[in-house]
């Protein structure tokens, strides 16, 4: 799938006086595109791109006018694929990253957080137990330990979790 979106929503941020106002508009202009996919009968893929062209408008300080909103990247993208071993029915191996651009710290553009890129693993196998289909998951994400800032705005950061593993059971009754 290929999308073109532009949305123009009201602005809020952290304004000069240090108090958090709605203020303007914000344009967001951008493509998003996605592709998914069996490229063999045991091999998926899945591919997601974002161009964005974010822009402040309107707004009554003058400093944040043509600015990049905080937080905002123009670009992200992910990559993951999920490989079916012929050897265990029901068993799934998937691996991937994400990449997010740099964004900025406030909405007057005075400083950037860098761009980031995380890769995860994943693995699965789904059974029948009593007649109810189970999945147990396991999944690593940000599996090399990667530091970077998951967020930021109002001239915060939020510091991203280090290597996590998630342990999952799902069923239906």
């Amino acid at each position: 799938s290929l999308t073109y979106f532009d949305i123009d929503r009201a602005s809020s941020f952290l304004n000069s006086a240090n108090r958090f106002v709605q203020d303007g508009r914000t344009i967001y202009k951008g493509w998003e595109a996605s592709a998914t996919g069996e490229v063999t009968e045991r091999l998926s893929v899945f591919a997601t791109a974002m161009y964005l062209d974010a822009a402040q408008e309107k707004a009554a300080s003058t400093a944040v006018i043509g600015k990049r909103p905080e937080n905002t990247a123009k670009y992200t993208a992910s990559l993951f694929a999920e490989y079916k071993p012929e050897a265990v029915e029901g068993l799934g191996v998937s691996a991937g990253l994400f990449y997010v651009g740099n964004r900025a710290v406030n909405n007057q553009n005075t400083a950037f957080i860098d761009g980031y890129t995380t890769y995860n693993a994943g693995i699965r196998y789904s059974t029948d137990i009593a007649d109810h289909p189970v999945t147990f998951r396991l999944n690593g994400e940000n599996l090399t330990g990667k530091k970077y800032w998951a967020a930021t705005g109002a001239n915060l950061l939020s510091p991203a979790l280090p290597m996590t593993v998630k342990f999952a059971v799902t069923t239906r009754f």
